[in-house]
């Protein structure tokens, strides 16, 4: 069952681009390295753990995917955040 999950999500997200929060540990960190797995490129939310995230990110440019570190939190409401276009 999961070989078949995997393949379904490797064809939607090849090529796509995501942004994943709370990637620079734990569930997020995992949920990073499967989109780029897949295909995707691959946005690194944090809120905090800068080294962490730029840790994750290397690990990820390593394999050859795209992917940038993007420090921001959503907990306010009207807070924005810009999202630069990954290359």
């Amino acid at each position: 069952m999961e070989d078949a999950l995997a393949f379904d999500a490797g064809v939607l997200l090849q090529g796509q681009k995501g942004l994943i929060t709370g990637a620079s540990s734990g569930i997020g960190e995992a949920i990073a390295r499967r989109f780029r797995r897949w295909g995707a490129a691959v946005g690194v939310n944090y809120r905090s753990g800068a080294d962490a995230a730029r840790k994750v990110v290397e690990e990820i440019r390593a394999t050859g995917a795209e992917t940038i570190p993007l420090q921001a939190c959503g907990e306010r409401a009207g807070s924005a955040v810009y999202v630069p276009h990954l290359p």
